[in-house]
């Protein structure tokens, strides 16, 4: 009887053995195919394009210098977008995952309308946004379909229709009305509640003027959106290839695209 048990312990115990070699062989596969996770530090320009441009090593320098620059570097490497006028920054064919400084010299490139693969009618800033960040952004109380469907955005989250220079509400302060709210927006862009309402308190009622109306055009670092032949910026990208990124892996929490 004891030996039998023995026998059965011994198969149990090689089973198990057996199975954490498997489990140890599968991580190690998965480690290799999902290469972009990698260290800040581990970063280089040829990682990253954005607006379709290569990053240069200024660039880099500039991004790494954010506040939130450290989070953007700890996704996967590739082609990203940046809306120089709001500071929204996201991966190419998905909406917004962080928020930066306005206005950084991160590249030659345009915004361009269909850079976050955007299917709905509404453009803020000469982007196209997508269907569930039309859906978010309404949600938050933002007259989308009253403002004509083209919004400006300036780098303190005030915004109004495009041709108007009059400001109508802004961003933060809408996503700080209520707990609630304000969690989902600093989860979504991926920065804490404290930081929210710091942009919320720091955007007073300025707003207009130069960044809003028309939308002027110039490369990133100086606002601007290209409405031309949408090009891809992953081809930009030269050190390496990335799989989740090359099979459309997400870039954000599922809320804005």
């Amino acid at each position: 009887m004891f030996k039998n048990k023995g026998s059965a312990m011994k198969s149990v115990s090689n089973l198990m053995s057996n199975l954490q070699v498997q489990a140890k062989d599968l991580q190690t596969k998965a480690s290799a195919k999902y290469t972009g996770y990698v260290q800040p530090s581990h970063v280089t320009h040829d990682m990253l394009c954005v607006n379709g441009a290569p990053l240069s090593p200024e660039a880099l320098d500039i991004l790494k210098g954010q506040k939130n620059g450290l989070r953007v570097l700890r996704l996967l490497e590739g082609a990203y977008w940046y809306d120089p006028r709001s500071g929204w920054f996201g991966r190419e064919g998905h909406g917004p995952r962080t928020v930066l400084d306005a206005g950084l010299a991160l590249g030659e490139g345009k915004l361009q309308e269909q850079c976050s693969d955007g299917q709905s009618e509404f453009l803020l800033n000469g982007r196209r946004v997508g269907r569930k960040e039309a859906k978010t952004l309404k949600l938050l109380g933002m007259p989308l379909t009253d403002l004509g469907g083209s919004l400006w955005m300036d780098r303190n989250g005030s915004f109004g229709a495009v041709g108007d220079d009059k400001v109508v509400g802004n961003f933060w302060k809408l996503a700080k009305r209520n707990a609630a709210v304000a969690l989902l927006v600093a989860a979504l862009f991926v920065i804490t509640v404290d930081q929210l309402s710091g942009l919320a308190d720091s955007s007073g009622d300025a707003g207009g003027g130069s960044s809003g109306g028309a939308a002027d055009t110039g490369s990133s670092s100086g606002g601007g959106t290209s409405s031309s032949t949408y090009t891809s910026g992953a081809a930009c990208v030269t050190s390496f290839e990335n799989a989740n990124y090359a099979a459309g892996g997400s870039g954000n929490l599922g809320l804005y695209n």
